[in-house]
């Protein structure tokens, strides 16, 4: 009998785990790396072109990587989840000053990105190219904490359209206005926060966490809004490091992947297979007695 019930939830538990690896597809994971020789740098350093990828400490303000993850949530929605790697903490003393900046995104319907001069791009202004992106995620540039022992922060944040002019989006130019003061420990002139007034198109959040050292914005809804092939760039206020990538998108807005019709098959075989051996056990014992 032992020998019987075990052959019989061997076929459920593997058809339940088939069933389980099918549905699990409906996340996908992307990494945009900062690190390497043909990593993004950009922007001027108080006029003067960069010689790094970082400006200031590396210990402060280095960035990554950006992982974009989409998330299937079934009934039709997909949500957009994009998570920044970085020993940034505007908390900090080595950060004072200084503020989260938005996410910015260009999605496959935007003027392509023009990035100016030889790699790593250690010229290329946002100005350069105002249309590269016609979106941004705003949140607030330094949120309070509730208390001054929190280790994590978070809060709202919305969708916003881009006029695509430049005129509706902060630039990098802490600690002086550009080309006005005396430091060069800034990079200037990277589109880092919102300064219009549009209807939001979506919302989300953002959540801060200083231990595990990542900043997530997630877009409720996105189904598939930006495109099939999407610009993602986020830095500080200062903008002393920038990541910048291209990531391709699978379709969205389907809900869950359907799960495919030869793992249902299968499904039912194994149960079935596990129901016929039950059925013969008990016709064995009725024999019996």
């Amino acid at each position: 009998m032992c020998r019987l019930f075990s052959r019989t939830a061997s076929f459920g538990l593997l058809a339940s785990t088939l069933v389980a690896l099918a549905l699990g597809t409906s996340a996908q994971a992307f990494t945009i790396n900062d690190s390497g020789d043909t990593v993004y740098w950009g922007g001027l350093r108080n006029g003067a072109a960069t010689t790094s990828d970082v400006i200031g400490s590396t210990a402060a303000f280095e960035v990554t990587s950006m992982d974009v993850n989409v998330l299937g949530t079934g009934g039709g929605t997909n949500n957009l989840e994009v998570v920044i790697h970085t020993v940034f903490n505007p908390y900090t003393a080595g950060a004072v000053g200084t503020g989260f900046g938005s996410l910015f995104i260009g999605s496959s319907a935007a003027q392509p990105l023009v990035l100016a001069g030889a790699s790593p791009w250690a010229s290329d202004t946002y100005s350069a190219d105002p249309g590269r992106f016609n979106y941004v995620f705003s949140i607030p540039t330094n949120p309070a904490k509730t208390l001054p022992t929190d280790t994590t922060v978070s809060g709202a944040g919305s969708l916003i359209p881009l006029l695509g002019t430049g005129t509706d989006v902060q630039t990098s130019y802490f600690p002086d206005p550009p080309d006005t003061g005396p430091s060069n420990s800034f990079r200037q002139d990277q589109a880092v926060g919102y300064l219009g007034s549009a209807t939001p198109t979506l919302f989300g959040t953002f959540t801060f966490d200083e231990i595990a050292g990542t900043l997530t914005f997630l877009i409720v809804g996105e189904n598939g809004l930006l495109g099939d092939l999407v610009t993602f760039a986020w830095a500080m206020t200062c903008a002393n490091d920038v990541i910048i990538g291209v990531v391709p998108l699978p379709p969205r807005g389907e809900g869950t992947v359907p799960l495919p019709a030869g793992f249902l098959l299968m499904g039912s075989v194994l149960f079935g297979a596990g129901g016929i051996a039950g059925w013969r056990r008990r016709r064995r014992v009725a024999r019996a007695a």
